[in-house]
């Protein structure tokens, strides 16, 4: 899988040779202003302008992402307990030969259902960055 380049969010296979430039004049306070609100949002400048320009002036607020960062990091954590409880099925399995009850697996397969909700959810607020 191609890996993304930081700061600007493209895989490398998918990125297009860059050949042109744009100018553009600003005054010394416009300029400050953009350098301070690139790096609000962990950019270089270059980036913040161009996912402006090419986002109609929208890009994803930092702060929802680092809310879907927590939110993996928690299905990340729930993903492992699952785990656990499915190993210890599976050895209970395998040391009495018989399959537990379909009450035992229920809440397990409710969680995974949860889980993949999150997931979901999560990725969506990443995607939501160009």
């Amino acid at each position: 899988m191609a890996k993304a380049r930081p700061g600007d969010g493209m895989p490398r296979s998918n990125r297009r040779r860059r050949t042109e430039t744009l100018s553009v004049r600003l005054t010394t306070e416009e300029r400050g202003q953009i350098e301070q609100r690139a790096a609000e949002f962990g950019l270089k400048v270059r980036d913040y302008g161009r996912r402006m320009m090419l986002n109609g002036g929208e890009i994803a607020n930092p702060k929802d992402r680092d809310a879907a960062i927590a939110a993996l990091a928690k299905l990340a954590f729930q993903t492992r307990r699952l785990g656990v409880s499915l190993n210890q099925i599976a050895h209970a399995a395998n040391v009495t030969g018989s399959v537990p009850l379909a009450a035992t697996l229920r809440p397990i397969l409710d969680d995974l259902g949860a889980v993949t909700t999150l997931i979901k959810s999560a990725l969506a607020q990443i995607e939501g960055e160009p």
